[in-house]
């Protein structure tokens, strides 16, 4: 909500139901002289010229018809000026449709001299702001409370057709698992196939708004050629085409047609509907997030890392994905040296001290994409996509460096000498074109570095 209000042009003031002071924007503060947190959680009145009563009348009759108003009234500066605003409000509604705080919007008019037709214009585009503010703190309220994908996309759909009034709305998210495109919803109900090319439903990163984090407007399709990755011809109107992105990560994509021509050529029109793709982008990854918690069988729990399981699960998909896509892909198994000798001389509780270390050590030295899980007792794995042998290995060697250099803290403050790790990098499809095979080129390379002395990397 303070990011929303800080964009806008004018001294802004979200007010409680019982005429609290919620949030004002750097504007309100400049304007009257107070900082933020004097005016946060006082009563509206305290910048108000007439004071109570006259707010009373306003809010109360603001709460009852939650419509837009204007009135010319005053409004007092810390140090007691007088200063004469055309105040604007409006009522912010919450997922119930309940009224749960109104906005308001003042406009210094002190020294103004402005033609109607001027002030006409300015009114109406404060007018606009205020309800595009509303509008925007509703659509934040309606998607964050939800905590399913499927209801969530429900949701967004309603909130996003209220306002836009697309003839079509295409939303569509990315299976991070299986790399493909997954459409939830199209509105009318098309099949995917008939609106989207079936490779982009299979390889999303054929898309250029999904590949760039890019968005696409489209004015007048009469003027300006269509995305390549769209089968649904358009005979008239135009539309506009925006990722859900996450951390520079792109999750999903929104697609909005209207058959109007131009609507989308207006800034201000593409800028409010950025905005709220970043706050359903947000609210996606949040949903996301917790239903990723619900599946911890995947993890391991002394070290956090993924687990033997999903490691399995995973590889046999990254191996199909790079022959499909004409890619190397290798994997990394580690293996701490003499593990065994540490347990037995100080503890299992030192054992999964040093398990704990290396996972985060191999995991501060991996890409986002690259999968690192617990293989089984003191052995690690990782699964590097897009990746050579000769970049594997380099890789390897960096984290074989940063292991040897940890240095593990006794209870009795002594220091356990450097830990060390021999390592195995194989790659795909040079070592093998399955699962089982690649996997055993790698431990083999494994073997044959621990044979020759320990601590050092090797490929078969």
């Amino acid at each position: 909500m303070n990011a929303i209000i800080e964009d806008g042009n004018n001294a802004i003031v979200v007010v409680t139901p019982n005429a609290v002071i919620k949030a004002v924007n750097h504007i309100t503060c400049e304007f009257l002289g107070y900082k933020k947190e004097e005016l946060i959680g006082s009563p509206f009145s305290l910048i108000l010229e007439e004071g109570k009563p006259y707010l009373e009348n306003v809010f109360n009759e603001l709460m009852k018809q939650g419509s837009i108003f204007h009135r010319e009234t005053g409004y007092l500066s810390k140090n007691g000026k007088k200063i004469p605003v055309l105040l604007s409000g409006t009522a912010v509604y919450g997922q119930d449709r309940k009224i749960q705080e109104a906005l308001f919007a003042a406009l210094n008019v002190a020294g103004i001299n402005r033609i109607e037709e001027e002030l006409r214009i300015a009114l109406d585009q404060r007018d606009r702001n205020i309800k595009e503010l509303g509008y925007l703190m509703y659509f934040s309220c309606l998607i964050n409370d939800e905590m399913q994908e499927d209801s969530l996309i429900k949701r967004m759909s309603w909130a996003i057709k209220e306002h836009f009034e697309p003839d079509v709305l295409v939303i569509a998210t990315i299976d991070m698992e299986k790399n493909c495109l997954v459409v939830p919803l199209i509105d009318p109900p098309i099949p995917a196939s008939e609106f989207i090319r079936e490779e982009v439903l299979i390889n999303p990163s054929q898309c250029d708004v999904l590949r760039t984090g890019k968005e696409h407007f489209v004015t007048d399709i009469r003027y300006e050629p269509s995305c390549k990755c769209m089968v649904h011809k358009l005979k008239e109107g135009g539309y506009a085409c925006v990722p859900l992105m996450v951390g520079g990560v792109p999750i999903g994509m929104m697609l909005l047609i209207k058959k109007q021509s131009c609507y989308w050529e207006e800034k201000q029109m593409q800028k409010l509907l950025l905005v709220c793709m970043g706050l359903a982008s947000s609210a996606l990854y949040r949903v996301r997030l917790l239903e990723y918690s619900k599946h911890a069988a995947i993890t391991d729990a002394l070290t956090g890392i993924y687990n033997r399981r999903f490691f399995d699960e995973m590889l046999e998909k990254q191996i199909a994905l790079a022959g499909r896509n004409k890619e190397p892909l290798s994997i990394i198994i580690a293996d701490i040296d003499n593990f065994k000798k540490l347990n037995d001389k100080y503890g299992h509780i030192m054992g999964d001290r040093a398990l704990q270390y290396v996972a985060k050590v191999m995991k501060g030295c991996i890409r986002l994409s690259d999968i690192l899980a617990r293989y089984g007792g003191e052995e690690f794995v990782i699964i590097m996509p897009a990746t050579n042998t000769m970049n594997a290995m380099e890789k390897a060697e960096q984290i074989r460096q940063r292991v040897e250099s940890i240095r593990l803290e006794m209870e009795n403050g002594e220091g356990y000498p450097a830990l060390t790790i021999s390592i195995g990098v194989a790659t795909f499809p040079v070592h093998g074109t399955e699962s089982k095979a690649f996997v055993w080129a790698a431990d083999e390379a494994l073997l044959l570095a621990k044979k020759r002395g320990k601590n050092m990397v090797m490929t078969p």
